[in-house]
């Protein structure tokens, strides 16, 4: 358990009511079925790693960060938690693909959109294991996003 984790004073002994074990959480590897989103300019990596290590997703908004702002983002949630986390990101970002790339170098466990993604977006993405969820604002749109595989 990281320094941080312990400070939080984060208890991962105790047993989790069964109802609170979901799909969700069998998928993120977390302990409690709760995602914080990834927000621009409030998700960095202290409150995604304080999320992480509190049982829930914690998950880091990227869209305001250069590529190498988000490599220096996940070494420092990293560095607070060995709980698993995600980054959020833009699908129409002109560097999708190299931060795709990125998270898969970086073995970040869940990637959520905040926008419809391309199918190969996701399909890399689960080809290299990363659980992927999108943002839906209409329950049309959780039907598309299911259909490409999130």
């Amino acid at each position: 358990m990281t320094a941080d984790a312990q400070a939080s004073g984060a208890d991962t002994s105790r047993r989790v009511h069964p109802a609170l074990t979901t799909a969700a959480t069998d998928l993120f590897g977390v302990r409690y079925p709760i995602v914080q989103t990834g927000m621009g300019w409030v998700s960095g990596a202290r409150l995604t790693a304080a999320t992480a290590n509190a049982g829930g997703v914690g998950i880091l908004a990227s869209a305001t960060m250069r590529i190498d702002e988000l490599d220096a983002a996940i070494t420092k949630v990293a560095e607070r938690t060995d709980a698993p986390f995600g980054v959020n990101l833009l699908p129409s970002q002109p560097d999708a693909a190299e931060r795709i790339a990125l998270l898969i170098h970086r073995d970040v466990k869940v990637v959520s959109f905040a926008a419809a993604p391309r199918p190969e977006q996701v399909a890399r993405l689960r080809d290299a294991g990363i659980a992927t969820v999108v943002t839906v604002g209409a329950p049309r749109h959780a039907g598309e996003g299911a259909r490409d595989g999130c």
